[in-house]
C-alpha cells in the first residue's frame, strides 16, 4: 500500500477511536499516525527506511515488521519504558499497517516467522487501492467535520 493510504487509514482510525483513551486527541493521532508508518521501516526508501537504511539491508520487506511478532515485541518494548497508555496507540496504529497491507496481493507473513502469507487482491498504487483512499478521505472528512 502507498504511504497515503496507510497515513489516511491511521487518521482515520485515529479519530474514530480517540474518545476512548484519556490521551490528548492530538497525541494519540500521531503516535497511531507514527507507529502506522513503523512496518514500511524494512524499505530503504520509505519515509523511515530512508533515515535508518541499515534497517532495509537487513531485513526484508512484508517479513518481521510486517508480522504480529514484531509488534508485539516492539509494544511490549515499549511498556518497559514509557506508560502503557501510550502503547495502545503505537498498537493500534502498527496494527492498521499490517490489516491493509493484507489487502495488497504480495500480503504478509502475519504469523513470521512461519511462511504463511495472507494475501489480498490490491496492487500497490492500483484502481482498487486509490478507490479505497478516495473512500477513505470522504469517511475522514465527514468524521472531522461531524
Amino acid at each position: 500500500m502507498l504511504f497515503k493510504t496507510h497515513l489516511i487509514f491511521a487518521f482515520l482510525i485515529g479519530l474514530l477511536t480517540f474518545q476512548y483513551i484519556q490521551l490528548q486527541p492530538q497525541l494519540y493521532i500521531a503516535i497511531i499516525i507514527f507507529a502506522a508508518m513503523i512496518p514500511d521501516i524494512d524499505i530503504t526508501t520509505s519515509k523511515l527506511g530512508k533515515h535508518v537504511k541499515i534497517v532495509g539491508y537487513l531485513f526484508t520487506h512484508r517479513g518481521f515488521f510486517h508480522s504480529l511478532l514484531a509488534l508485539f515485541l516492539f509494544s511490549y518494548l515499549l511498556s518497559l519504558v514509557i506508560p502503557v497508555i501510550y502503547i495502545v496507540p503505537f498498537f493500534i496504529g502498527y496494527l492498521s499497517h499490517l490489516v491493509l497491507d493484507t489487502l495488497n496481493h504480495q500480503g504478509i507473513m502475519f504469523l513470521y516467522p512461519i511462511p504463511v502469507r495472507i494475501k489480498g487482491f490490491m496492487k500497490t498504487g492500483g484502481l482498487a487501492e486509490i478507490i479505497l483512499l478516495i473512500l477513505m478521505t470522504i469517511i475522514t472528512l465527514f468524521a472531522v467535520i461531524i
